[in-house]
Formats: structure tokens, C-alpha cells, sequence
């Protein structure tokens, strides 16, 4: 965890995530999910080591659940689709996206009771501005960003420097 004090957010995007579910396996007979259905199912994620707090956040509620994951090499979305469909595994999927011909054989399914999401937020240190930041800032508050405040009291913040 960090201390956001001193810090501006804008949140730029809020990711939320479903899960893909080959036809013939036994979650997808079941319109919606919870978390307890994943004890012990195998599921494909991303590498860790590319984001580790991105891979925590967003996979720690399955992970909690007992579901035991496989880390696919490749970092690209349809590399996990593919991994999922030859070996009858459950994936996530951005919920907000278009279905992708890839995903034929798989069905979308949403998770009961318990959020998968990703935050991208545009991050500067209180008071210290360069045009260049102030520029950039200003970019995305016209392009929709909004002020974002962490929870008081949060689990561990997620902080990703690029």
C-alpha cells in the first residue's frame, strides 16, 4: 500500500470484467457465477510478473475463492482466450467490449455478488505542475476524466508507474 496524500487523481477508465466459459464446461450451464464456484478450477490469467499489484487486484477475488490459476506466456488477450478454449478453462473478459469471433465456443458469463475491475487513473503530486503536466491534465479532464479519491481506508491501492 502507498499513501495517496499529496497526490491529484483523475480516474481515466474504470475496466469491469466477466468471465468466458468454454460451451461444454460445467459453469456454463449456470446464466450467473459467484465466487464459490471456483474452488479448485483452473483459470487463465496473464502473466504476474508483467504487472504483479494489475494481476492481484483484478484476479484476488478468484484467487481467495481457491481457484487455482495458469499463467499463460503471452500477454495478449486473444493468447488467453486461445489458451482457454483448447483446454476447457474460464478466462476474464472486459465487459464493456464488443464479443470477439475468437470467442466462438465460449459463453459470457458475470460474477455474483463481487466486482472484477481495473482502474487507470492519471496521477500528479499536489502543487508541483510543469506546462507539460498541466497540458496533459487538462487533456483528459476534456476527454471525461474525473477527480478521483481513494477510499479512506482501502485495502491496498494499486500504484503502476509508467
Amino acid at each position: 500500500p502507498f499513501d495517496p496524500s499529496g497526490l491529484e487523481m483523475l480516474l481515466l477508465r474504470k475496466d469491469r470484467y466477466g468471465l468466458l466459459v468454454p460451451e461444454e464446461h460445467r459453469l456454463a450451464r449456470q446464466e450467473t457465477l459467484v465466487l464459490e464456484d471456483f474452488a479448485g478450477e483452473e483459470f487463465v490469467t496473464a502473466p504476474e510478473k508483467h504487472n504483479p499489484l494489475t494481476y492481484h487486484s483484478l484476479y484476488g477475488p478468484l484467487l481467495k475463492a481457491g481457484a487455482v490459476p495458469v499463467q499463460v506466456p503471452e500477454f495478449e488477450h486473444s493468447a488467453l482466450i486461445r489458451q482457454a478454449k483448447t483446454y476447457r478453462r474460464v478466462c476474464l473478459f472486459n465487459l464493456d467490449s464488443e464479443a470477439h469471433p475468437i470467442e466462438t465456443g465460449m459463453v459470457r458469463r458475470q460474477l455474483s455478488g463481487n466486482e472484477l475491475t481495473n482502474m487507470k487513473c492519471l496521477t500528479r503530486v499536489k502543487d508541483r505542475f510543469t506546462p507539460p503536466v498541466l497540458e496533459f491534465w487538462e487533456l483528459a479532464l476534456q476527454n471525461g476524466a474525473t477527480l478521483f479519491s481513494p477510499d479512506p481506508d482501502p485495502a491496498p491501492l494499486e500504484l503502476t508507474v509508467i
